[in-house]
């Protein structure tokens, strides 16, 4: 009986240890891109970087002024987004937590890309705008 019950105990080990395994530790940056007035802004550009590996990831917002940087690894994280007819918008000091979503929601301002500004440092937490 000794023999069957480290049998099932081995058993319930390997699988919890396959459950636990298969458990994603990567995370997602999303939100929208709106204008002063609230506005959707579609088409937008984003350049979203891992500050410690200096990996980027471009994307676009939708027709929806949505965003969705999915698979992102833990780490911090700086947000570039561009688009025709607005000031370049940068965010630095996003912390993305391990198996966590980042809400980063931007506003975007008049003006051509090359007047651009930084918003600085995203405060750490949920929702940002």
């Amino acid at each position: 009986m000794t023999f069957l019950r480290s049998v099932v105990v081995f058993l319930f080990a390997f699988c919890a240890l396959g459950i636990a395994s298969g458990q994603t530790q990567e995370g997602r940056i999303l939100g929208t891109v709106t204008d002063q007035s609230g506005g959707l802004v579609k088409g937008a550009h984003l350049t979203i970087t891992n500050v410690d590996t200096g990996i980027a990831r471009t994307l676009e917002t939708n027709d929806a002024g949505d965003y969705v940087a999915p698979s992102l690894p833990p780490g911090p994280y700086k947000l570039v987004v561009e688009a025709t007819g607005f000031k370049k918008v940068e965010r630095s000091s996003i912390r993305l937590e391990v198996a966590k979503d980042v809400r980063l929601d931007i506003t975007m301002q008049p003006g051509s890309v090359s007047e651009g500004h930084c918003d600085g440092a995203a405060p750490a937490g949920g929702n940002y705008q």
